[in-house]
């Protein structure tokens, strides 16, 4: 199934749950995967970006390495 299902289907569900270095946790819902996930493809393909081509993703451990 595909973000974009999953998001559709249960989006107050937690996809994720991330660790951070102080112990706290935060939890990514499928909606916010799904959003955030839709921004970074729209971004890239407004930098001609597209189907087949090889990105580089440099990115610290948190959340929005998982969006990526």
């Amino acid at each position: 199934m595909q973000i974009t299902e999953m998001g559709a289907r249960h989006p107050g569900r937690v996809a994720s749950v991330h660790a951070a270095a102080d112990g706290s946790e935060r939890e990514v819902s499928w909606r916010e995967l799904e959003a955030r996930s839709n921004q970074a493809a729209r971004l890239l393909a407004s930098r001609g970006v597209g189907q087949g081509s090889m990105v580089a993703v440099a990115l610290t451990n948190s959340p929005e390495h998982f969006y990526s």
